[in-house]
């Protein structure tokens, strides 16, 4: 165990960045559209992806500073039968480039003059200049104008709160990008930081082989400046990894949604029964509020990974929900506030008799 290995990019010796980037993409490209663009990933049949490596170094613009930046061409299948391309280009390093928008152009009508497709275009950026912001190419003389625009998501302008409870493999790695942004920490802090996001895998409830493939990208993207420091890292993962595999599923459920929902769903339920209070009276409304809290963490919890092999008792336990009520979530059942209240009643009946 070495800390997670890097994602399908890995070769022997140096593991660049651009590796990192194109191995996340390959590994976790339904999470990537469903991150960037939502809408474009419910109209696509993501069980069929087909990545057009090849096709698109044959259309590549002849430039220099490739190594620099990361281009995935992928054909998706739509909804309603057509076809489309996604064009992801992501900028690995920043540096000045007046060319940006033409490349951009240059790949949109090769694509379209190959295949006939409008591709669909995303950059994502990860440089530290507040004002390199390439959204058009535009020409023009006196009876001809061309302008054509393209999405590009500047990674120095989003909070941090946009990725730290997002579970979401993307939005962990942009996490991690956004902290190497103009930065230079020592070995030290650097380690701290590195162990901390990769002891956040395990509280948002990845399953083994997505911490894998992201620990390795916490691995290798910011390096150390001494070489035998990842020899720590390497040995401090593995006795974390260990650690965390040998919890039982009672104990791992509670220490990885500790934070990431129960105590949070909590807090928000107390407040909303303290609202309700008003009409339900202060007790009731607290108990209200605090079983809306329970209700919210569950449901949040089903839609991961790690709810998968759970069983309906296990689940009660951990969440202190009625089995009857945790089934009914297991199900898909959403539950109404007056469904809650309901619950609040037959409970407290229960526990005077």
């Amino acid at each position: 165990m070495f800390g997670g290995q890097a994602p399908a990019a890995v070769v022997r010796g140096m593991v660049t960045r651009d590796q990192l980037w194109k191995g996340l993409i390959e590994d976790f490209f339904p999470q990537l559209l469903d991150f960037f663009a939502p809408d474009l990933a419910q109209q696509a049949d993501l069980t069929r992806i087909e990545f057009l490596d090849q096709e698109l170094d044959q259309l590549a613009p002849d430039d220099v500073g490739r190594n620099r930046r990361v281009d995935k061409l992928v054909k998706l299948l739509l909804a309603d039968g057509k076809e489309t391309m996604l064009l992801v280009h992501l900028e690995v390093q920043g540096y000045p480039d007046k060319e940006f928008p033409l490349r951009m152009f240059t790949y949109a009508y090769r694509i379209f003059d190959r295949y006939g497709v409008m591709v669909e275009a995303l950059a994502i950026l990860t440089d530290d200049r507040k004002n390199f912001r390439p959204e058009a190419f535009e020409v023009h003389n006196v009876l001809s104008r061309l302008q054509y625009d393209f999405t590009i998501y500047k990674l120095l302008d989003k909070p941090r709160e946009t990725f730290v409870d997002n579970r979401n493999p993307f939005a962990q790695a942009l996490l991690i990008a956004q902290d190497s942004i103009g930065r230079k920490r020592s070995d030290k802090a650097l380690l701290s930081q590195k162990i901390r996001l990769y002891r956040r895998l395990f509280e948002l409830g990845y399953s083994k082989v997505e911490i894998e493939k992201i620990g390795g990208f916490i691995k290798y993207y910011t390096r150390f400046s001494e070489p035998e420091m990842n020899a720590i890292f390497d040995k401090s993962i593995t006795e974390l990894t260990k650690k965390e595999e040998g919890m039982g599923i009672i104990e791992r459920i509670q220490n990885a949604y500790k934070q990431a929902g129960i105590e949070q769903g909590k807090q928000e339920g107390i407040q909303l029964g303290k609202q309700e209070g008003i009409q339900l009276g202060k007790q009731e409304g607290k108990l209200e509020g605090e079983l809306s809290g329970r209700i919210n963490s569950l449901a949040r919890f089903l839609l991961t990974s790690a709810a998968k092999g759970q069983t309906s008792k296990e689940l009660a336990e951990v969440f202190q929900l009625p089995l009857t009520l945790v089934r009914k979530l297991q199900k898909g059942h959403t539950f109404t506030q007056e469904e809650v209240h309901q619950w609040v009643v037959k409970l407290n009946s229960r526990k005077q008799h």
